[in-house]
């Protein structure tokens, strides 16, 4: 019990860590520029539960070092800290092919027109450094996809990429390596979109948990609804970290967590989605669906959407 007061130190001093970098700071850890935060209390208090999560994890991964099979799987569940995150996330992911096709002038001028409209509040690809990198990038892999070219959301993907590898060539390697694993995801006709959409609605539908008058409601509308989250990996619809936490997995285990995260979003909504009073309501709610608890609470919802079976 000697080390109890040592212990209890040590925790006070990383909460008072998190208060100064975390709430008080202006710019995140990412180069964001935090905006007025319209819920200062709920992200206070996300932060006082998660800032210790981050602490363990970081120790317990610097002590191990980068595990391999089941035991990596279940570290990622539980969190990369970021001084291993583009080691992680780069693992799988073969060298850049050789083989380059013509990128055309209109393909080109939509990358350009992207780039400033990219993440302006952040300090990384704000500068001309970062917009650079991220032309390269996009324009690297419109080289190895003729049949796309670019497509829209690319660009907030990218960019991602380039702040967490810091690295335009180890951005574009890994950015290439899982657009190819999804390249229907991206094609005109986005035929992938539409399948992973229908999986997902039979998905809702079988467990019987989502109530079934509302998601034939829905059932119109609801490729609409949930098509962004495929495509951009949930990337401009939930926070940054809960983000991050999903990437993890996903260049782990594949898209598997991206119906896993769908349903535990869908269904912990459910009750709040029968009150909407018609279709508006329910697209503004989904809209939205970013700033709920079971969103920002990223620790839990990975929690939860590992326990989702049969997925």
């Amino acid at each position: 019990m000697r080390n109890a007061p040592k212990r209890l130190l040590t925790l006070q001093m990383h909460l008072n860590l998190m208060d100064v970098y975390i709430l008080k700071n202006t710019v995140d850890s990412l180069g964001f520029l935090r905006p007025e935060d319209p819920q200062p209390e709920v992200n206070h208090n996300f932060w006082i539960h998660y800032w210790p999560v981050l602490v363990r994890r970081d120790r317990r991964w610097y002590k191990t070092g980068i595990p391999k099979g089941k035991k990596l799987t279940r570290f990622i569940r539980k969190g990369i800290p970021a001084s291993f995150r583009s080691t992680i996330w780069l693992q799988k992911c073969p060298k850049i092919s050789d083989e380059k096709h013509p990128v055309g002038n209109d393909v080109i001028d939509e990358i350009r027109r992207d780039l400033s409209r990219t993440f302006p509040d952040n300090s990384i690809i704000s500068s001309q450094i970062g917009k650079n990198a991220l032309g390269w990038i996009l324009f690297t892999v419109a080289e190895h996809f003729p049949e796309i070219g670019y497509c829209q959301g690319f660009n907030y993907i990218a960019a991602l990429f380039y702040i967490i590898t810091a690295n335009k060539n180890t951005a574009a390697q890994i950015m290439i390596h899982n657009i190819n694993l999804r390249k229907e995801y991206y094609t005109r006709d986005m035929s992938g979109i539409r399948k992973d959409v229908i999986v997902l609605y039979r998905l809702l539908r079988d467990r019987g948990i989502f109530p079934r008058s509302l998601l034939r409601l829905m059932e119109p509308d609801f490729q609409m609804m949930v098509s962004k989250w495929f495509v951009c990996w949930y990337l401009e619809t939930l926070p940054m970290e809960s983000v991050l936490r999903i990437w993890d997995c996903l260049f782990n285990e594949g898209d598997s967590i991206l119906f896993r995260i769908a349903i535990v979003l869908l269904e912990k909504s459910a009750p709040a989605l029968l009150k909407c009073q018609g279709m508006a309501d329910i697209m503004a709610f989904i809209h939205d669906i970013g700033s709920l608890p079971v969103a920002v609470e990223c620790h839990e919802l990975l929690k939860v959407s590992s326990f989702t079976r049969n997925i």
